[in-house]
Parts: structure tokens; sequence; C-alpha cells
């Protein structure tokens, strides 16, 4: 499989394995409503999925082939042979029509190409992000301490936030602000950026954003970083309120207050956020509603210990390796599909290339144009992978020394003919799988014993079949 299939096979699973991350999740915290603001949920959810599409990659499943018999195309119609069967397109050397074949894997490869231009369109744009982040923090003036975390003051932040972890941990806050609020109001904002810190939530944040890059064309995937952020400012408020009760307000007053603070900072920060950090305000209204009516309910957000979280992560590796494996078409049932299956029990008589010793007339050296294998009459001739048959003929248009031919178009617009049948069990236009007979060896056309001999195409260019087929290499 090629890169840029591989690439398209990983962009289906994981456009899947995020919608069911979400749902689970989701179902998750209906039935434990207090689960909805948790925020290690969703970030193991994202993890899981992200998990699950990189588990499916490493397995031997085949996105071009994953269709099964009968099911058709995933675009409607009638199967690969839908998508043009012998007697379309333009005739090469040798009878062998291009036009027409499978569709399904030039449209897997081009959405891997797509998929992967994204993903770097959407990791430049975090990558920059960052970069301007850092430039906030370098132009902002250090005003004072926050236990240990240096508090800093910006003409250009839109909003207050927290950057880095540890010692390069920094709280930054707009100028606006200092203006625009009391000392008291300034206190809680600086006081919900240092819990921020306290959970190293600018780290987790900016892996989920690194999460949801590779995972851009799957909505679920960023409604999951969606759900942990409204999550962690969930639980940083409440902690606010908790560390900052020695204002003196009463705890109904208190929660008034830092809604209103909340309400008032919505305003302050009309000009946007400075993404991609974990801000104290965001421009999500609803999110920011849903905040609010947290704060004047009183609810508290659940706090779980270590034991919940490590049965969380054990939760989650188990559903990420299922779902991987379940995504990926199980394919340990399947694995064959990467071998390529025997073509014909038999011995190689003759390989591509010069014959030795044989001239023509003109005392040029004769060239082989494939590779035969020698094997009783009625051996059956099987195909070495899916694909749709173009030819299957006892009058080949290329000359009656071919005898009865099968050809048949796989993957990559890769033709494979096979001469001197005796008969064939496949009709133009049958799509076929790897391993399924198709024909039978005989000694039709020009052949001095039963044998068949074996050619391959790719893009209409003559190749040796061993290139491609490797079990027809001569021992």
């Amino acid at each position: 499989m090629s890169a840029a299939s591989a690439a398209g096979g990983f962009a289906l699973t994981a456009f899947a394995a995020s919608a069911l991350a979400f749902a689970l999740a989701s179902a998750a915290a209906r039935l434990r409503p207090d689960w909805r603001d948790w925020p290690a949920l969703w970030a193991a959810a994202l993890a899981g999925a992200l998990a699950a599409a990189l588990i499916a990659l490493a397995t031997p499943f085949d996105a071009l082939g994953a269709w099964p018999d009968g099911w058709g195309s995933p675009f409607g119609g009638g199967g690969p042979e839908a998508f043009g069967a012998a007697g379309s397109g333009e005739v090469n050397r040798g009878g062998l029509r291009r036009g027409g074949g499978r569709f399904w894997p030039q449209i897997v490869a081009v959405a891997g190409q797509v998929y992967v231009a994204g993903v770097c369109v959407a990791l430049g744009r975090l990558a920059v992000g960052r970069l301007r982040v850092g430039a906030l923090v370098d132009a902002a003036v250090m005003t004072g301490w926050r236990d240990g975390v240096p508090v800093l003051l910006s003409s250009a932040a839109p909003a207050p936030f927290a950057v880095g972890a540890g010692r390069r941990a920094r709280i930054v806050v707009p100028q606006a602000y200092g203006a625009a609020l009391s000392e008291e109001d300034l206190a809680l904002v600086v006081a919900h950026e240092r819990a921020h810190v306290a959970r190293a939530d600018d780290a987790v944040g900016l892996a989920l954003r690194v999460a949801t890059a590779v995972m851009w064309h799957a909505p679920f995937a960023g409604a999951l970083r969606r759900r942990w952020s409204r999550a962690v400012e969930v639980h940083c408020d409440a902690q606010t309120l908790r560390d900052t009760q020695t204002l003196g307000d009463a705890p109904a007053a208190a929660r008034r207050r830092y809604a209103a603070l909340l309400v008032k900072s919505l305003r302050l920060s009309a000009g946007g956020t400075p993404a991609p950090v974990v801000a104290f305000i965001n421009r999500r209204t609803r999110s920011e509603k849903m905040r609010i009516e947290t704060i004047l309910t009183g609810r508290t957000p659940v706090r779980v210990g270590a034991p919940a979280y490590r049965r969380l992560a054990a939760a989650a590796s188990v559903a990420a390796l299922t779902a991987g494996l379940a995504l990926s078409g199980v394919a340990s049932a399947d694995a064959g599909r990467e071998t390529t299956p025997t073509i014909v029990e038999g011995r190689i008589t003759a390989v591509y290339g010069p014959l030795d010793g044989r001239r023509d007339a003109d005392g040029a050296v004769i060239e082989h144009r494939g590779v035969d294998v020698a094997a009783p009459l009625g051996t059956a001739v099987r195909a070495p992978a899916d694909g749709v048959v173009v030819t299957a003929t006892e009058r080949f248009e290329d000359g009656d020394a071919y005898g009865t031919v099968v050809t048949m178009r796989s993957e990559q617009d890769v033709v494979t003919l096979f001469a001197h049948l005796q008969s064939f069990d496949v009709a133009p236009g049958d799509a076929v799988r790897a391993g399924q007979i198709i024909a039978r060896v005989g000694t039709t056309g020009r052949s001095t014993g039963p044998h068949v001999h074996i050619e391959t195409f790719i893009d209409g260019a003559r190749v040796d079949p061993a290139t491609v087929w490797p079990n027809l290499k001569a021992d």
C-alpha cells in the first residue's frame, strides 16, 4: 500500500474512532452527570481515539480492499466493476486497456494526500499560534508573583492566560483588566490562572491540540477537546472559589461576584483569546453560559482519586486497542491479503529479460516479455491481488501466439496478463479477490508444453512481473 493510501486509511479510521470515543464519553457523562465536568474523561476519550487509529494503522489493514464482496462501493452502485471494466478507456500495447478499473484505490490515495496536507496546515497554525503566545509573554512586564509563579502585564493580550509549567510557568494579564477591575477581582483572575498552572493544563491542552490537529478532519475530535477545555475551566473556577473565601464573602455572594466577573471579562475580551492556550475566558457563548450556571448553582465538579484515574486509563487503553483492531477489519483474519498469493503451483522455467543465446534474424537478443511457470494441465491460476478482469478470451487481440488469455487490473493501475491457458473461470468486468481462481494452466497458442506465461504492466509500461509479484522470483 502506498503512503498516500495508508494516510487515507488512517484518516478514515481516525474519523470513525473519534466518533465512537465521543459517543462513549457522552454516554458515560449522561449516566454519571457529575462526570460531565471531569476533564480526564474527555482527555482520555480523545487520546483513546488517536490511539485506536494508530493501532489500526499498525495492523495489516487494507483500506483499498476493505469492502467485502457484495457490499459494493461506499460511493454507490454495484461494486468495483461499476467504476470501469473491459472496453473502456484507451488501448495500450498488448491490447491492455486503461481508464477502467476501480476508482476506490485512487479515491483513498487522493483523500490521503488531502489529509496529510490538512495535518501540515493544522500543525503549522498551531506552531504559529504558540510562537505568537511566546511573543506576548516576552513583551509583557513583570508585576509580581502568585505562589511562586510570575504575573505579567501585557498591552497586547486580549484575555488572561497561563502558559508553561514548573519554573517556566507564567501568568499574563491584559492591561485592560488592570484598569477596569478592582484589586479583589484581579486577585480572582490571577488565582484562576494559578489553578491552571497547578494542574499543568497548558501542557495537557497543547498535547490535545496536537491530537486534534492530527485529526483535523474529524469534528468529534475537536468536540472532545472543547469538552475538556470547559471541564478544566469549571474545575479552576471551583478551586478559585475555595481558595479565595478569605475575601470575606459568604459562599452565595462569592459565587455571584465571581459570575459577574466572568460576564465583565467577556466584555473586556471582546477581541478574542490568545489561542492556543487555556485562557480565563473564551468566545464560545454557550460554553461560558454553562460555566456561569455551574458557578451560580454551586455544583461542585467531581473530584476523584488516583484509583479512579488508573481505572479510567486502563479502560481507555482497552477500548483503544479493541476499537483499533475492530476498525482495522480485525486484520488478523485477513492478513493474507498483505502477502501475494501463489499465482500457480509450479516451476519457473523462464524469467523476464534476455533469453540466453537466442537472437532474431537481425542478430538482436530476444527478450522474454514475462515469466513462465510450468505446471500440469488444469492447475489452478489464481489472482495475485484484488482487482477487476479486463479480458478473458480465446482469441487475444495481440496475436494467436498467446492462446487463451486473461488480463486483470489491480491497485495502482497494475495490469497482469496470463497466457496459454486451458480455460478461464471469469468474465470481463468481474471483480476478483486475491487468491481467487481465475483460470487453468494450458498449452494453447505457441507453446511447447503446459505452462502459464505471465506479463505485468504499470501505467501501460511492461515491467518484470517478479518485481511486482515476489513469488515469481526464480530461486
